[in-house]
């Protein structure tokens, strides 16, 4: 590939430990991963402050993958092409599509990443892991920044997350505690987004 006509990506906390004398002409994110039995972690609701604009957000092990779909959709490449037919000696304008990924990685976490969701601002995405770690940081910086980090927000893996519509609360649900009939029950709260306070526990419910 000509080197010279393919554009730079830029560098940001995910890409960082790529040297400054070997520039990133391409990402190839890593896809999906999936674990038999537990459901796959999507989400698309970037929130208002990225103006709703189309992305998918994934795990794949450990790390998170937030793709922007608008980069790969709207970017079309425009080439001129000879017509060999010999009744048109003119030249065809043809558009090819030339999608450029545009995506981060984000790598906060040292287990395997159960749960991800965008706040509706869009300015925060909550993650959490299998160890039951909480990680809430930055999406509208280069620098994505943790604004929490609780490493046993629940005692088993954190299972979902939901923001209120204020992006103020988080409601945590995941595995709990070893009931006495020997099964694990499942643990909801609700914290602050900034300090981890608690701001209630919902009963919890025996698994059928």
């Amino acid at each position: 590939k000509n080197r010279s006509r393919m554009s730079r990506l830029d560098v940001d906390a995910s890409n960082a430990c790529i040297p400054p004398n070997s520039p990133l002409d391409a990402l190839f994110p890593p896809l999906p991963s999936t674990v038999r039995g537990e459901p796959c972690i999507f989400d698309g609701k970037s929130g208002r402050t990225n103006g709703q604009r189309p992305v998918v957000m994934y795990s794949c092990g450990k790390v998170i993958v937030v793709r922007e779909l608008s980069s790969e959709m709207d970017e079309t490449l425009v080439v001129a092409t000879k017509n060999k037919t010999p009744l048109s000696g003119g030249t065809v304008l043809a558009s090819q599509t030339n999608p450029r990924i545009k995506a981060l990685v984000y790598r906060g976490h040292t287990a395997r990443v159960t749960s991800a969701k965008f706040s509706p601002s869009g300015c925060y995405i909550a993650s959490g892991d299998v160890r039951g770690r909480l990680r809430v940081w930055a999406y509208d910086n280069d620098e994505h920044l943790c604004r929490l980090e609780l490493d046993h927000a629940m005692t088993g893996a954190i299972r979902d997350i939901s923001w209120d519509m204020d992006s103020k609360r988080l409601c945590l649900v995941g595995d709990g505690a070893m009931g006495a009939s020997g099964d694990a029950c499942v643990q909801c709260k609700v914290i602050q987004y900034d300090t981890g306070v608690t701001c209630g526990t919902l009963g919890s419910h025996n698994r059928g």
